[in-house]
């Protein structure tokens, strides 16, 4: 496993992930005031990032709360470097198979 793949993969994990939680949380943050229901593009964004969380942060999360802005942001990091490791796995699988046809 080559580490700087699996560092980018993580990365690109993290950055998407953030990126549609706040675009999830700043949609949402509309409908507060007015109640109005949530619309397909919301609810798609909720499932996404909550697919995207597991599974470190959903377990993380159960066990403790950690406190301090590096600690609360290490579970995400060590989720996506775990998404990371998946994804190189996968893509290696992938280039195994076709090399042995």
């Amino acid at each position: 496993m080559k580490i700087t793949k699996i560092l980018a993969f993580g990365f690109a994990h993290y950055i998407l992930y953030l990126f549609m939680f706040v675009s999830y949380f700043g949609m949402s943050m509309g409908r507060f005031d007015n109640g109005e229901p949530a619309t397909i593009v919301e609810r798609v964004l909720g499932v996404l990032t909550s697919i995207m969380r597991l599974p470190l942060v959903s377990i993380i999360s159960m066990i403790i709360r950690p406190s301090g802005i590096i600690l609360e942001h290490l579970p995400f990091l060590l989720n996506s470097l775990l998404w990371g490791v998946a994804i190189n796995w996968l893509l290696s699988l992938r280039a195994n198979k076709k090399a042995l046809k």
